[in-house]
């Protein structure tokens, strides 16, 4: 029998002798497969390294999450609670950093910083957001207590409130927007041509909408509202988004719903059966 001294047998603990043959190949291939992912989008296996982990755990391989931001940003989905992990069910919220990471230094990261800018609003004592009425303008942030305020870029003043073009110094707002109500007739014009042509107003943010084709289950795409509001063309009224079909009782392409005739939301209102007249607005069919 052949003794062996406390440090050679230390050195075989310490350095486990080498797998060959089959058992080497297999350990070898077990070990591979540990840093092998399947992206959940398009199913196909990529290396670890080379994915996108989000918060949640989930992996995404680089080329589903560009195309994923892609579609995103470019309909100006980036609040924390819209740019969220694809996976349904998830709702874990993507990073500035996971976005930079992916898209930093092009266009699409641009677009990225500028919808995320439009989002932001002042604290409770940092005053309130103010829109020059010029087009295409500035949008700053207005002391509390202000009234009358200057544009920063065109120098224009407006009502730090209601952003009406000049103020309107000792008038509130309210009797200022009735004011030009009253003495404008545009807008009335505006509201006749919605009724000829059967047009209706989203319920929450009042985007005139127009439905051009599918069913009667609409989602408003407006810059308030985000995709959020979900209502009827036939009666005008919000729903849920689980009414999708239950509203409809013959299907939401039949321009009849749940709702009495009689509790229609009356302006614009299509008969039941009139075909909706062509073209396009801020709302969406689903």
């Amino acid at each position: 029998v052949r003794l062996q001294s406390k440090e050679q047998l230390a050195a075989q603990q310490a350095c486990p002798p080498m797998l060959s043959g089959p058992q080497h190949v297999d350990e070898h291939s077990r070990s591979a497969q540990r840093f092998v992912v399947q992206c959940p989008l398009c199913f196909d296996d990529g290396v670890l390294e080379e994915s996108v982990v989000l918060d949640c755990d989930h992996k995404l391989c680089a080329g589903c999450f560009k195309r994923y931001l892609e579609s995103k940003i470019g309909e100006a989905q980036v609040a924390e609670d819209e740019l969220v992990c694809p996976i349904p069910r998830c709702g874990t919220a993507i990073t500035t950093a996971q976005v930079q990471g992916a898209v930093g230094g092009t266009e699409l990261w641009e677009k990225f910083l500028q919808f995320r800018f439009s989002l932001w609003r002042p604290g409770p004592d940092d005053g309130t957001m103010a829109a020059c009425p010029t087009p295409g303008c500035a949008r700053f942030v207005v002391p509390a207590g202000m009234d009358i305020v200057e544009c920063p870029v065109c120098r224009k003043k407006l009502c730090a409130k209601c952003g009406a073009a000049g103020g309107h110094q000792g008038v509130t707002c309210e009797a200022y927007e009735a004011w030009q109500r009253e003495n404008s007739g545009a807008e009335q014009s505006f509201e006749d041509v919605m009724a000829e042509l059967r047009w209706r107003r989203c319920p929450v943010c009042r985007a005139p909408s127009e439905r051009a084709s599918g069913c009667n289950f609409i989602q408003c795409w407006s810059h308030a509202c985000r995709k959020r509001t979900y209502w009827c063309y036939v009666c005008g009224k919000q729903l849920s988004r689980d009414q999708h079909y239950s509203h409809f009782p013959n299907g939401p392409y039949k321009h009849e719903c749940c709702t009495p005739e009689s509790e229609w939301v009356r302006r614009g209102a299509p008969e039941a059966g009139a075909p909706p007249p062509p073209g396009s607005g801020a709302a969406h069919a689903t």
